[in-house]
């Protein structure tokens, strides 16, 4: 009787599989936590549904999201009556699910790494908190994602019809997905000319449709995404009187000069790489590794696309959510760079006779990091001790349904996070942040916060909320919410009304105007 014997299909098969089983069971374990931001994104597209145009509040054409594909993509669902945060959480796992085999596919093929560090590169990816965290969180960061590999992995194959409607679809996904067409430009106008692709060991031809490409000018490719963004432009400016969302506005600080901007934003970059890879510095490390002395010609469509990532999160100043948000789209190729290096390492490894389990349980560290982190973001998650509430929507969800029953539906309230609260309590809402609101973010830029309660206040609003404190080891007020008390104080027309505990240490103070 013959020995069973499992062959390197089967195994990749098998991790595969290990992978997106680990991922699911990981993003089931966080999935009551949905991020306020996302019910902004419902709001629009349910406003949209309802005949009252992509606004926030019906009325006023302010472009307060970033995300205009996602919009579109939910608001069939909305139409249809289903629950759209499950719906969103639901697509956003599936776009996780498929980012995570494109890596795989990426690692195995383009890399031509071994089984075993595709395997562990997946278990490793599939447990990351950002990437688990971001899939359920209801927001289109895992569509953004998708996209972007499977951008590089037609690039790579040289299928740059694809990429052309990838990275159109990109454009539109989110505003700095225009930065892929430069990327998209230089890899088609390298490639220029070529005739044939070649075939590699047995692998289906990379370029399908090269027959096709031959006869296309290489400047047409990068025309395909440069006329969506024309067009959504166009739209925009139409629409919303703007060239750029709203959200840039609110918080791009333009204002400060060339060389101000380049020191903050240099450190701030800085700092939230090590807290965005907080038990996983090392893959910095072996990415920097393998950039350094192992980058190949081929290696160009993901290093470039990369370096486009890595030049946003630079010039948008970082995010304050948790779990490094903006990292979140460049985790995938960084994680390729660095277990490619690892992979090099392991290889250098063998060759000097250094063979066995232990080297796997020095691959195994990575993913049992991943797990501690993990661990801790979800207790604080759950108990919301020195975490943003904003980052679980659990106390702005109810915050938002005591609005709906105790407020008449035409009174405009003031608040800072207005997505949970907005959505649920279908009330006027006024951003204190300025995000669908074109006069606030001046304010904030300039610091002007006197004058910014000055302008909520002449708005006549029937109730303001105001957080008692930002972060959890802060001492009073955020300055922009100081300001807006003190002005209320001034005016003496405000009353507590009620105290809501958004988290330990931290809530929200509701304030109720009197009189007419």
């Amino acid at each position: 009787m013959r020995p069973l014997t499992i062959g390197p299909a089967t195994w990749r098969r098998l991790g595969a599989a290990a992978a997106v089983l680990l991922l699911v069971a990981l993003a089931l374990s966080l999935w009551p936590a949905t991020l306020d931001d996302a019910f902004i994104t419902y709001r629009y597209a349910r406003n949209w549904v309802e005949g009252h145009g992509l606004v926030f509040n019906p009325g006023e054409r302010v472009e307060g999201y970033s995300n205009l594909l996602w919009v579109l993509i939910l608001a069939p669902f909305i139409a249809a009556g289903l629950d759209v945060e499950v719906v969103s959480k639901l697509l956003g796992l599936g776009c996780a699910i498929g980012a995570l085999l494109a890596a795989m596919r990426m690692l195995r093929h383009h890399f031509q790494a071994s089984t075993r560090i595709v395997l562990f590169f997946g278990l490793w990816l599939a447990s990351c908190t950002g990437f688990v965290y971001y899939a359920i969180s209801g927001l289109e960061t895992l569509l953004y994602t998708l996209l972007l590999l499977l951008l590089v992995l037609f690039m790579t194959e040289e299928r740059f019809a694809w990429a052309a409607v990838t990275s159109a679809a990109l454009t539109i996904t989110r505003p700095e997905g225009m930065l892929c067409m430069l990327p998209l430009a230089w890899c088609a106008w390298m490639s220029r000319g070529r005739r044939e692709s070649r075939n590699n060991a047995g692998r289906r031809d990379a370029a399908a449709p090269v027959a096709l490409q031959r006869r296309m000018p290489w400047w047409l490719f990068p025309a395909v995404p440069a006329a969506g963004l024309a067009l959504t432009t166009l739209w925009r400016w139409l629409y919303y009187g703007a060239l750029l969302p709203n959200t840039f506005n609110a918080k791009i600080k333009t204002h400060w000069g060339v060389l101000h901007y380049v020191m903050w934003h240099t450190q701030t970059f800085v700092n939230y790489a090590f807290k965005s890879f907080a038990w996983n510095e090392w893959i910095l490390v072996f990415a920097f590794f393998y950039l350094l002395f192992h980058l190949r010609r081929r290696d160009r469509a993901p290093a470039a696309v990369l370096g486009c990532l890595l030049f946003f999160v630079w010039f948008s100043g970082s995010d304050w959510m948790s779990f490094g948000r903006f990292y979140v789209p460049a985790l995938p190729l960084i994680g390729l760079f660095a277990w490619a290096g690892a992979g090099r390492l392991l290889n250098a490894a063998e060759a000097k006779g250094i063979r066995g389990p232990r080297l796997s349980l020095w691959l195994a560290l990575p993913l049992l990091f991943n797990l501690v982190s993990f661990y801790y973001a979800d207790e604080e998650l759950a108990g919301g001790g020195m975490i943003n509430p904003a980052m679980h929507s659990r106390p702005h969800r109810a915050i938002g349904l005591w609005l709906r029953d105790h407020v008449p539906p035409e009174e405009t309230l003031v608040v800072n996070e207005i997505g949970a609260i907005g959505w649920y309590s279908h009330l006027p809402l006024i951003d204190m942040i300025g995000l669908t609101d074109k006069t606030i973010p001046g304010f904030w830029k300039s610091g002007q916060f006197s004058a910014c309660a000055e302008f909520i206040l002449s708005r006549n609003p029937r109730y303001v909320a105001l957080n008692d404190r930002q972060a959890p080891g802060d001492e009073g007020m955020d300055p922009a919410h100081q300001a807006l008390y003190d002005r209320m104080m001034a005016i003496g027309r405000y009353r507590l009304l009620r105290t809501f505990p958004l988290t330990r240490g931290k809530n929200l103070l509701l304030y109720e105007r009197q009189g007419p």
